[in-house]
């Protein structure tokens, strides 16, 4: 007799739970990663700007050139500012998601420790009804042998 475990598609399911909020964990890490990689290029942008700004104008740079120049910093750092707000809101999802991962690993792990319990049982079962059958072969064959050994020798 095979083992059986009654809530095999239930725990089925709660794997297949855990791995796609696992991967949609992973997505979110990747959406964080760029988001924090577009706001430091964006900082990095407008601090190179500043230094050349800087440079252009000890070097002589017109009025015009310099609030072109002003207003490109201004965009960069704008954008930095706006990839830094989307990294703070996708940190607070990823904080989410990574609850609903947590949660969803509690529960296959409550089942899989469910049904080892099952199985320890069902094998310890077996161990006794295989025990039991060669107890009960070992007495047959005593039996069998002393009631051939008693009518022998009379």
């Amino acid at each position: 007799m095979t083992f059986l475990f009654s809530l095999e598609a239930v725990l089925r399911l709660r794997r297949n739970v855990e791995e796609r909020e696992s991967q949609r964990l992973l997505g979110i890490d990747g959406q964080l990663r760029a988001a924090r990689d577009g706001a430091d290029r964006a900082r990095t942008c407008a601090q190179h700007a500043r230094r050349l700004i800087q440079d252009e104008i000890s070097a002589g740079i017109s009025g015009a050139e310099l609030a072109l120049k002003t207003q490109m910093i201004q965009s960069l750092d704008m954008a930095a500012a706006e990839a830094g707000r989307a990294a703070d809101q996708l940190q607070r999802k990823r904080n989410e998601q990574l609850e609903r991962v947590k949660h969803a690993r509690m529960g296959r792990e409550m089942l899989e420790r469910l049904r080892e319990r099952h199985l320890d049982a069902y094998r310890r079962e077996a161990s006794r009804r295989e025990q039991r059958a060669a107890d009960d072969l070992f007495l047959a064959r005593r039996r069998k042998g002393l009631g051939a050994g008693a009518e022998g020798p009379e």
